[in-house]
């Protein structure tokens, strides 16, 4: 049982930065789409993390989840790193930062990324990073491994394997890439579950272990590019872009092997972003992001009439960026977007009821910070305005069920109805030790009166980061 009367918890975020970069307006006014780019090809590459696993019906983005509630996608935006933090961090090979944030009375939403590059010999590199995330959709601890030689060009090649705890879903990618003053590029060529099939040819199978079996008869192959482009002093653009050659996997039950289901299955994402430094201390930018997956799923000769149906999802986002620094000691970042979140699920025979789901909003956070010395303190808000176009059958009306839960009638899974506007304000204060170690903490005040989850409390969680670069 998971209480949704009120939001209460304490999040964490860990930041370190160079020593180069004594005050916060010292980092660079600019924005990354690249965090972005990582997480959307992580949903992909590590499918085990991610909701009910690799093979789950919910699809490859899993977006609407009855796990989650009503606020979750506000959560994500007041856990975020800002703008300016990110780009920050795309720059540095070596750093480690936390987060964590409470996203109701008992969970935390949590999330660490580790980042360590040091030279093996002359030209050649070793770099590892780690992703941890932890929240009601992923539970994720990824490593991956790159050996990297360089050449006087800035053309490097590299090869990476990101490590899994289900041994068979390990993945291989090889790929070139050029870094120089005006561009930095790079093309990635996966091979994804690249030990599916051979695990257990070379190793002995324990007579506890999964009754599943997986089988490819079409291997995943994806391809992954990414661009930032300089053009002179004032202008910048940055693409991003990855598609998953068809794959087609069989799974069943090894006593049966005609029981289950073949899946064909695509995914594609692409980003881009525009930015414009209008002087030293004002950028303006927009962005636009697409991510869309497919399954196609079929049932084996004694399959389920369940395991029939074509799912899409689908998720677009247009948007813009503000940062500012008004003076030495303050900078202002702002950035909104529209979205929307299509999907539908068709099924071949009476499987089960066809999906037609899709969600909008307007989201997004505005905050100024102040930084004296080693004093950090921010203030900010963010805000989730939402609208369920598609799934909810007009109703808006709620109910408590069983477990005291709102739920309405033919809406999009989640705990709550999700079509309600949701706003915030924050608070943080932070010390910076040294140039490139800080910490900041802070809290989360309620702005739209959530009387529906049952509390008039205005109190909206804690929070903090913690970020390390050297």
């Amino acid at each position: 049982m998971r209480p949704l009367v009120a939001r209460y918890g304490v999040m964490w975020v860990i930041t370190i930065a160079t020593p180069a970069q004594a005050q916060l307006a010292e980092r660079p006014l600019r924005f990354t789409l690249e965090d972005w780019a990582d997480e959307t090809w992580l949903l992909l590459e590590d499918r085990d993390a991610v909701g009910d696993g690799r093979l789950s019906r919910l699809g490859i983005l899993q977006r609407f989840d009855d796990k989650i509630d009503a606020e979750y996608q506000l959560d994500l935006v007041s856990a975020g790193f800002s703008p300016v933090d990110e780009y920050w961090w795309r720059t540095q090979d070596n750093g480690i930062r936390y987060l964590g944030s409470s996203i109701n009375r008992r969970e935390l939403f949590q999330r660490t990324d580790v980042k360590i590059a040091v030279p093996a010999a002359d030209d050649w590199q070793i770099r590892v990073r780690l992703n941890n995330k932890n929240s009601p959709t992923v539970q994720r601890s990824l490593v991956r491994a790159e050996v990297r030689k360089t050449w006087p060009s800035g053309i490097y090649g590299f090869a990476q394997g990101s490590l899994h705890d289900i041994k068979p879903s390990s993945d291989i990618s090889i790929g070139a890439g050029v870094a120089m003053p005006s561009i930095h590029a790079k093309a990635t060529v996966a091979v994804l579950d690249a030990f599916n099939g051979v695990t257990e040819q070379l190793l002995r199978e324990s007579r506890f272990g999964p009754t599943t079996s997986v089988e490819y008869e079409k291997h995943p192959i994806a391809f992954r590019v990414s661009a930032d482009v300089q053009a002179g002093d004032q202008l910048r653009a940055e693409v991003h872009g990855a598609i998953l050659l068809s794959a087609r996997v069989r799974a069943s039950a090894r006593a049966q092997p005609d029981s289950g289901f073949t899946q064909t299955e695509g995914f594609r994402l692409l980003g881009a972003l525009a930015e414009w430094s209008v002087s030293r201390r004002l950028t303006v930018g927009t962005f636009a992001t697409h991510v869309r997956a497919s399954l196609n799923r079929s049932a084996l000769p004694l399959g389920i009439a369940q395991d029939d149906f074509r799912l899409i999802e689908q998720t677009t986002r247009i948007g813009g960026v503000v940062l500012a620094h008004p003076t030495d000691r303050w900078v202002i970042q702002t950035w909104t977007a529209r979205s929307f979140r299509p999907e539908h699920r068709r099924y071949t025979t009476n499987g089960g009821s066809d999906v037609d789901w899709e969600d909008r909003a307007w989201s997004g956070k505005t905050s100024a910070r102040y930084t004296s010395n080693r004093f950090l303190t921010t203030v900010a808000i963010d805000w989730d305005l939402r609208e369920v176009v598609h799934g909810n059958a007009t109703l808006t009306d709620l109910r408590p069920d069983e477990e005291g839960r709102f739920v309405g009638i033919g809406q999009v899974p989640s705990f709550e109805f999700l079509g309600r506007n949701h706003t915030r304000a924050r608070y943080e204060i932070g010390w910076q030790f040294d140039p490139g170690r800080r910490i900041t903490l802070g809290f989360k005040i309620d702005l739209d009166a959530d009387n529906y989850r049952g509390s008039h409390s205005r109190f909206d969680g804690a929070h903090g980061r913690f970020e390390l670069t050297w």
